[in-house]
């Protein structure tokens, strides 16, 4: 394979990855898809925590940018190792005392 044409492959494997971040999904397809309870769900909609844009055609419907949703994720199990290591840290000082 020529250096240019690996280019290109990369150049279009770069675009595809960025048109999978911006994909929308409907609320009920994204619940499924990373195992959200319908209340948690419910919960970061309407307290603007996961931003969305209701379906033109059936109000009921909701779309949620998929990257977006990641975007809460990675931020949601960052916050759970701190919390995770601030836990440890006291129970190692309970535990010399």
């Amino acid at each position: 394979m020529k250096k240019a044409d690996k280019k290109n492959d990369h150049a279009a494997s770069k675009a595809r990855n960025m048109e999978d971040e911006d994909e929308s999904l409907m609320s009920t397809e994204a619940r499924e898809e990373y195992g959200l309870t319908r209340e948690m769900m419910t919960s970061l909609l309407a307290d603007g925590t996961l931003g969305y844009e209701q379906d033109a055609l059936d109000k009921r419907i909701k779309w949620v940018k998929r990257s977006d949703l990641e975007k809460l994720i990675d931020k949601s199990r960052k916050q759970q190792r701190v919390v995770g290591r601030l836990r440890a840290k006291d129970t190692q000082k309970e535990s010399k005392h």
